[in-house]
């Protein structure tokens, strides 16, 4: 949402496709005077906030009960199995972008926090559905919060799409103008840091919270893991 954000304020009025298609497009027009992209990531946060902080009042404190239905059990089971299946692809999706052959420029903040918004969200929203499907005793509630969780962490991927579902002239803009190899990323990177003591400070400083990411990555499937046996028994 970031590196949209600053691709409107940088080239989007200058993209040349979408002078040719000759529309006016609100989501373009008014994705760079009312921050749209941004709206969607603080949207993204408070939905979460609001929910987690629902549940955290909501939960009597009692960590294994085992007084659930065998219905409820059932659920957290199967959670836990497919959060574990998917925790898989989001470690893929970490790695795979070394081999990507052009990829979002790394000497800029906004990808960085991008990338970190990608994945951490992904990892607290499963987490925070295994939480949720443990401590709600109602399967109708366990299933609407869980589907909650699931709709705010693929809004900003729903805008993405909707937006160069209209505007594949700036698709194909950024992936041409504005994504580089990984040779080229580890260039600028390099560049930037002799341009920058200000980057330089700000990519050393998240040195520590992104081996944190991928170390909790690497975890998540074992936490699954333990949810899909631990939970049933406890709930």
């Amino acid at each position: 949402m970031f590196s949209l954000f600053a691709y409107h304020v940088t080239r989007g009025y200058k993209n040349q496709e979408l002078k040719k298609t000759n529309k006016v497009f609100c989501s373009h027009i008014f994705s760079l005077f009312f921050a749209l992209p941004i709206l969607i990531f603080i949207s993204q946060w408070m939905l979460y906030i609001g929910l987690i902080a629902h549940e955290i009042n909501a939960f009597d404190g009692v960590y294994c009960p085992n007084k659930s239905s065998i219905e409820n059990k059932l659920i957290i089971a199967a959670t836990g199995i497919i959060y574990f299946v998917r925790s898989f692809f989001i470690w893929d999706s970490l790695t795979s972008r070394i081999g990507l052959k052009k990829m979002n420029r790394v000497d800029k903040i906004p990808a960085i926090i991008d990338t970190f918004q990608e994945f951490l969200f992904s990892l607290i929203v499963y987490g925070a559905n295994l939480w949720i499907v443990f401590v709600e005793d109602d399967i109708q509630n366990m299933i609407l919060n869980s589907l909650a969780m699931e709709f705010l962490m693929q809004l900003d991927n729903e805008f993405q799409e909707m937006y160069f579902n209209y505007l594949p002239g700036a698709a194909e803009d950024i992936y041409d103008n504005i994504y580089v190899s990984y040779k080229e990323n580890r260039a600028l990177l390099e560049d930037k840091y002799r341009e920058s003591k200000c980057f330089k400070c700000f990519s050393y400083s998240i040195w520590v919270p992104y081996k944190i990411l991928v170390l909790a990555t690497f975890v998540f499937p074992i936490v699954c893991l333990f949810m899909t046996i631990a939970g049933p028994i406890c709930k």
